[in-house]
């Protein structure tokens, strides 16, 4: 090898360099080689070489690439997961936009049912039908909210509601579940100023 390089230097007369790497105590050394030919009456009659160490160098520099490609494979895999995303939020929107349709229908319906003169079952059925219309709708909801919490464009805002009314509308709701798989629902409230004991 050094020999070539020897009778490329003599037949081109023109400096150049190389690289080539060799094992030192189990270490991989890359070493830069500089050589120039030595002229004697436009002959090139010698040549000289400067060695330099560039191990370091070239480690780092293979260590910036492997972090460049690390940063683009990570903005490509952020780029992906906002486009999946925007595509499920997207659909969370438009499902819950098709979904609200006809439960309004329902809704509406239910809600012209409790101004008929209804006997006290039937008018408890409306209910419950409106109820759980209700709770469905709010359920639809946190669907869209769902989505704008993983968009990072949640909004929340403060709601006063009663506990007690809030669970008897749940043990109204789970009312007809729990009689058609023949269970019994307990419902005990005990809050200052307020007890409420419901048995299903």
């Amino acid at each position: 090898m050094m020999l070539k390089k020897i009778n490329q230097l003599k037949e081109s007369g023109e400096y150049f360099t190389d690289i080539s790497e060799f094992i030192n105590n189990n270490q991989t050394l890359t070493i830069q080689n500089q050589w120039f030919p030595v002229y004697e009456h436009d002959i090139v009659t010698s040549y000289a070489i400067i060695s330099s160490d560039i191990t370091t160098q070239v480690q780092l520099e293979t260590d910036k690439r492997r972090s460049e490609n690390a940063l683009e494979q990570a903005l490509i895999q952020q780029k992906m997961a906002e486009e999946k995303n925007r595509l499920k939020s997207d659909f969370l929107a438009n499902m819950s936009h098709e979904l609200r349709k006809p439960l309004n229908s329902i809704m509406g319906y239910a809600q012209l049912l409790q101004l008929k003169p209804l006997g006290d079952k039937e008018h408890y059925y409306v209910n419950e039908m409106f109820q759980s219309s209700e709770h469905l709708l709010t359920l639809i909801n946190g669907l869209l909210d769902l989505s704008k919490i993983e968009a990072g464009k949640v909004e929340l805002y403060n709601e006063s509601f009663s506990l007690p009314v809030f669970l008897e509308e749940i043990a109204d709701t789970s009312r007809t579940l729990v009689e058609q798989k023949n269970n019994k629902l307990l419902l005990n409230i005990v809050l200052e100023g307020y007890a409420l004991n419901v048995v299903i």
